[in-house]
């Protein structure tokens, strides 16, 4: 069986290479889609791809790894059942339901917070006499 080494440097691996994914596909959406739709993409994806779930759910000690890995590994090696399905799928589902709602709640919060008062200033071309023009 593998060393706790050899799944630390795999994960370094994995993670150079989920990156460059999601480098890339930022690139790929970057003037197509408005801004929280971007991020919500980009969200997902970091999501499905980065989520761990134990390698062995019947041991202690089990290792993590990508939930996407351990899910498709267990419906190539396991077909009839259904359970390494949901275990690692229920991570990745629970993460994004709550990564979006915290995006959302953000994104309302810092709105909120940035939007200035209605300023009632005249427009430049009024017909008010005391208005000079280097002010």
């Amino acid at each position: 069986m593998y060393s706790a080494e050899n799944y630390f440097w795999g994960w370094v691996a994995y993670t150079m290479g989920a990156t460059c994914l999601l480098v890339c596909l930022s690139f790929f959406i970057r003037g197509r889609l408005s801004g929280i739709i971007k991020q919500s993409i980009l969200l997902v994806f970091a999501i499905v791809l980065m989520t761990p779930v134990a390698v062995e759910s019947n041991k202690p000690d089990a290792h993590l790894a990508p939930a996407l890995a351990v899910g498709f590994f267990d419906a190539l090696t396991q077909p009839d059942e259904e359970s390494g399905f949901k275990r690692s799928f229920a991570p990745v589902l629970a993460l994004t339901v709550l990564t979006l709602f915290m995006l959302i709640t953000v994104r309302l919060v810092l709105a909120k917070m940035g939007k200035r008062p209605p300023v009632n200033d005249r427009p430049v071309n009024s017909s008010d006499k005391r208005r000079r023009s280097n002010v």
